[in-house]
């Protein structure tokens, strides 16, 4: 009985820790998230082509009906002072308005906290808040996993199934930041960001920024080849009413 005793207060101090790693890391990247849109320095994308750019894309992929109907996610690139960060802040603020519902919304800024410095811790703790999200009791990684860049990639492409198969009356926007700032791992064995879907359920919806075009990122060539398609690539500009789609 005493074994029965320490095993159930083990999982008990186990499941207590991972809540508060998640919730913790979340109110940290959502406080981060409101000081960047309350700085005086920061660009007001209201109204701006840009903006009105993420909203057309994301409207239309996720009113697009059919069967094995997917799109891409949002890569915007943009170099130092053209206003990434708070165009992550804006979408976040304005993308329950855009589709008139409840939203569930994760965002993060690459290299703001210690467990986003590092490709697959950002990405592990992504993947918990996630099994929160979808009531599941797997969110238990084990620790050797978390140098696996496969497993935990397999992890996050698990989940974004879920929501696809199970959660259809759901919709997921996960927002990230400074992409480039993602420091890999010696385990990374392949291309660092290979985690990066190149197609997501109507229901599922990822906006990245980054200072680094394309090419010049940790991904694959299929990714690389992907995220330059119109539908996918945004590039910023000085001008905040501007963006530049290649074509």
């Amino acid at each position: 009985m005493p074994t029965a005793l320490a095993f159930f207060v083990n999982v008990g101090i186990v499941c207590l820790s991972f809540l508060q790693e998640v919730f913790q890391e979340s109110l940290s990247h959502l406080a981060l998230c409101q000081q960047h849109m309350s700085r005086e320095e920061a660009i007001d994308w209201t109204g701006t082509d840009t903006l009105e750019r993420i909203r057309t894309l994301m409207i239309a992929s996720y009113e697009a009906s059919g069967p094995g109907v997917r799109h891409g996610p949002i890569l915007v690139q943009g170099s130092h002072g053209t206003g990434k960060s708070s165009i992550i802040g804006a979408v976040y603020s304005n993308c329950e308005a855009w589709f008139g519902r409840r939203l569930l919304r994760i965002v993060r800024f690459s290299g703001a906290t210690p467990r986003s410095a590092y490709n697959l811790e950002l990405l592990r703790i992504i993947c918990q808040q996630l099994c929160l999200l979808l009531h599941l009791s797997d969110g238990f990684l084990p620790k050797d996993a978390s140098f696996d860049p496969l497993y935990v990639n397999n992890w996050f492409q698990t989940l974004i199934r879920r929501f696809e198969e199970t959660a259809t009356n759901e919709l997921l926007v996960i927002l990230i930041d400074d992409l480039h700032r993602l420091n890999p791992l010696d385990s990374d064995i392949v291309a660092a960001l290979s985690w990066l879907p190149i197609s997501l359920p109507r229901n599922v919806h990822i906006v990245v920024t980054t200072a680094l075009p394309p090419e010049l990122l940790k991904l694959t060539p299929v990714q690389r080849e992907r995220f330059r398609s119109p539908d996918c690539y945004i590039e910023l500009v000085a001008d905040p009413g501007e963006c530049h789609i290649i074509s």
